[in-house]
Parts: structure tokens; C-alpha cells; sequence
């Protein structure tokens, strides 16, 4: 009798898991290199892939690519690439200054944090009369 009940335990541990995978438990974020050369106000691209551990991709989430800089925030909703899993951030920043890049997956609290980077100011064109 216990050792049914054990099995049964077992059994039914193993579905919670399972279940809690699927729902969207853990994620693995591949995030592209942030741009090396960044100007403030001009829009640039940051692709990502998402996966379960298992190496299934993560399909139909809402990602967000979010640029700090001091007190100044920028988020962008990333969409969904042509292949399952992989995503595109673009981002257009303010400012000059040095920002932080993090991927919050919106799955379960996954966030991933990328290399910082310096945005240098937009160069305007001089007029020539």
C-alpha cells in the first residue's frame, strides 16, 4: 500500500513539474550583441531567442526590452520573429549617455541583462547656404 501511494506520489510530482514547464516556469534568453555605435534618437535593433530548458522555443510570449539611463526608463515590446522563439527588440533613446539593456521575458520573472552601452549624440547635419 505504501509503496503505491509512493508511486503515486511520485507520479503526481512529475505531472506538477511537467505542467509547471509548460505553463512557462524557467526560460533561457540568447540575446544579439547591443549595437556598438548607438546615436540618441535613432532607432536600432536588439534580436533575442527565448527557450525552455528542454531547447523548445518559447512561442506567443510578450518580451520587453527595457534601456535605463539615470532616471530616464525606455521599454519596447519586442515581435515575434519569422522563426519560433526568436524575437526583435527596436529601440529609439533619448539621449546621450551610458544605458543598460535587460530583456524581461514576462514569463514567470525570467529577465536577462545585456552589455551596456554608451549613446553617443545625434550628429545634425550642418546647412550649407
Amino acid at each position: 500500500m505504501f509503496r503505491a501511494f509512493g508511486s503515486f506520489v511520485a507520479f503526481a510530482l512529475a505531472l506538477t513539474l511537467a505542467a509547471t514547464a509548460a505553463a512557462g516556469g524557467r526560460v533561457d534568453i540568447h540575446a544579439g550583441a547591443v549595437p556598438s555605435k548607438i546615436a540618441a534618437g535613432q532607432s536600432f535593433e536588439i534580436p533575442f531567442t527565448m527557450q525552455y530548458p528542454n531547447g523548445s522555443p518559447v512561442k506567443q510570449a510578450s518580451p520587453v526590452l527595457i534601456a535605463r539611463c539615470g532616471d530616464v526608463k525606455v521599454e519596447s515590446n519586442a515581435k515575434a520573429g519569422a522563426v519560433a522563439g526568436t524575437y526583435v527588440a527596436t529601440l529609439k533613446l533619448p539621449k546621450q549617455g551610458a544605458w543598460t539593456f535587460e530583456i524581461d521575458s514576462k514569463i514567470c520573472g525570467n529577465k536577462c541583462a545585456l552589455a551596456p552601452a554608451t549613446v553617443m549624440a545625434s550628429v545634425v547635419p550642418a546647412r550649407s547656404h
